[in-house]
């Protein structure tokens, strides 16, 4: 639905006012060129925890979400807003969609004491999170970009990224999740959030639950994960 929604909402966002395509959007062969990156925002409701090995040998999470999607006008108002103005490039195929939840902490706990960790007490030591945001590209104002040659990003990670999530204007967040800054957790890209286990636990089966704080509310979920 969001993609056979984008181009008519294209088109009503060309004849709106502020921060958009206005006239600056033109065709390049198949390719649409854009001055914004992000063509759709999403706030995300709810999330879902999906377990399995997704790098190597190391157990993983993966992050699924429910989403209010935005559209014009609203969509100009988070463009100004996140100075979303100076991409001048070629619209990824589907479009990037960013969450605007403005989430600063993550917490991590299992329901099973995790190497020497107590149960219900924070493991957001033991585990980093793979996501991707244009947040930093943004909030310099398209000052400073991403050398993805010289990231040290898992092989297995970069390739379900593919290229056009590898962008000069995409950072990668590849850090412990006991590192994280309220900018590393904004406008992330819904559809690749992954959190890989550095520690296997000496107890095999632990129920993980996992929450997303912002300031005046959280979202959470649990998953049951199996350590081979």
């Amino acid at each position: 639905m969001k993609s056979l929604l984008y181009f008519p909402l294209c088109c009503i966002s060309i004849l709106l006012a502020g921060c958009t395509a206005e006239r600056h959007d033109y065709s390049a062969g198949d390719a649409v060129i854009t001055e914004y990156l992000i063509q759709t925002y999403e706030r995300m409701t709810g999330l879902s925890l999906s377990s399995a090995v997704y790098f190597g040998n190391q157990e993983s999470i993966k992050l699924g979400s429910e989403s209010e999607y935005y559209y014009m006008p609203d969509v100009v108002l988070f463009r100004e807003k996140y100075d979303d103005c100076h991409y001048n490039g070629a619209q990824i195929p589907g479009g990037y969609s960013a969450l605007i939840n403005e989430f600063h902490k993550i917490e991590i706990v299992s329901d099973t004491e995790f190497n020497g960790v107590p149960a219900g007490e924070s493991i957001a030591d033991k585990v980093i999170i793979f996501a991707v945001t244009p947040y930093p590209w943004l909030k310099s104002g398209s000052a400073v970009t991403y050398d993805w040659n010289e990231s040290m990003v898992e092989h297995s990670f970069f390739c379900r990224l593919g290229p056009w999530f590898t962008l000069p204007q995409m950072y990668l967040v590849n850090k412990k999740v006991s590192s994280l800054t309220e900018d590393d957790l904004q406008l992330l890209c819904p559809e690749h959030i992954y959190f890989r286990f550095i520690e296997k636990p000496e107890i095999k089966t632990h129920n993980i639950t996992m929450r997303f704080i912002e300031k005046e509310k959280s979202l959470e979920s649990s998953v049951e994960v199996i350590f081979e």
